[in-house]
């Protein structure tokens, strides 16, 4: 008799995988983190350190060692956060109505509330949120990113246990928050370089902004030369590459520095459309215990429900490795 059986299907374990990369244009952010180990606490943390000085002093001929190095290694500190959403039809819904597109129908409902779940994941991780654990009446929330790229004056830390030690903060210098309007090529050159100046060279280098940012950058960036004193400016351009311009990906550009290159990605669900945050995707890890798992509710006659749920925090490596834009007026 045919059947399947354990030598001909596939066990899927976990699906969060797939789940995480499946919506990469409207999650540009949680859609390009890498999956680290499952949580197993609500409060995790990871180690970073400082490298020493330059040592350059030669020991003078026949000298004994007579002092020692030794360094420090601290731990940072996130929380994880829990996210529900509840799909409901009603049984007359689900059994009887025919609707266009599925609309009445529970799978369609499940489908809708995973991709809405996914979308609050990205917004709260693209939020100002401040970190906090479970109060009784509200669950425990990690730190949005404009808490951790922050130099503890523009959003000052209130949760203790997630406090960024004052040494690995961001520095001011990488973080913009005058107006959008002035925002300039030499200010994102000054931000590159300050963080060059930390950390150097890295690899994977994502700019995520809202639509506002993109346009001052898109229209900007690149296209004018200040005025240098002593100097008459001229600039050619092949009007054959300005035509044949073509992108690839969606409201994706690459800007290239001396300092690095970035890709800059254009975020819908970043809380403010002026605001921007240059992350370094090597430091950047999410960390799921449930993500978008979903569990039928009790039937008890009027309706089909259900519960989409994920609990799941992230890592973000040294802060000094990212920068932000965070315009505080147009």
């Amino acid at each position: 008799m045919p059947a399947v059986t354990t030598a001909t299907e596939i066990v899927h374990e976990d699906l969060s995988d797939a789940l995480i990369l499946a919506d990469v244009r409207n999650t540009p952010l949680t859609s390009r983190m890498k999956k680290g180990p499952k949580l197993t606490n609500m409060l995790y943390s990871w180690p970073v350190e400082v490298l020493g000085s330059r040592n350059t002093t030669p020991p003078a001929e026949n000298a004994d060692v007579s002092a020692f190095e030794g360094d420090i290694e601290t731990r940072i500190y996130n929380r994880a956060q829990r996210f529900w959403r509840t799909p409901r039809v009603s049984v007359i819904s689900e059994k009887v109505n025919e609707t266009a597109g599925d609309f009445g129908r529970y799978s369609h409902q499940v489908t809708k509330k995973i991709k809405d779940q996914k979308r609050d994941i990205e917004y709260t991780m693209l939020s100002t949120q401040d970190s906090n654990d479970d109060t009784g009446a509200v669950g425990a929330r990690y730190l949005g990113l404009a808490h951790v790229i922050n130099d503890g004056v523009l959003y000052p830390f209130t949760d203790n246990q997630t406090v960024i030690p004052t040494t690995y903060r961001t520095p001011s210098a990488q973080i913009y928050s005058g107006s959008l309007a002035a925002f300039t090529e030499d200010n994102f050159v000054a931000i590159m370089k300050s963080r060059f100046d930390n950390l150097g060279q890295t690899t994977e280098l994502l700019l995520f902004v809202g639509s506002s940012l993109k346009n001052q950058i898109s229209t900007y960036f690149g296209k004018y030369t200040p005025n240098r004193a002593n100097f008459t400016t001229v600039i050619k351009t092949e009007q054959e590459a300005i035509s044949s311009r073509r992108f690839a990906g969606y409201g994706i550009d690459l800007y290239e520095g001396d300092y690095g290159s970035f890709e800059i990605v254009l975020t819908p669900f970043i809380q403010d459309q002026k605001w921007g945050y240059g992350i370094n995707m090597d430091y950047v890890v999410m960390r799921p215990l449930m993500y978008c798992d979903v569990s039928p509710l009790p039937y008890q006659g009027g309706g089909v429900s259900g519960l989409v749920d994920s609990i799941l925090g992230y890592e973000f490596g040294d802060p000094r490795g990212h920068f932000a834009l965070v315009s505080q007026s147009a």
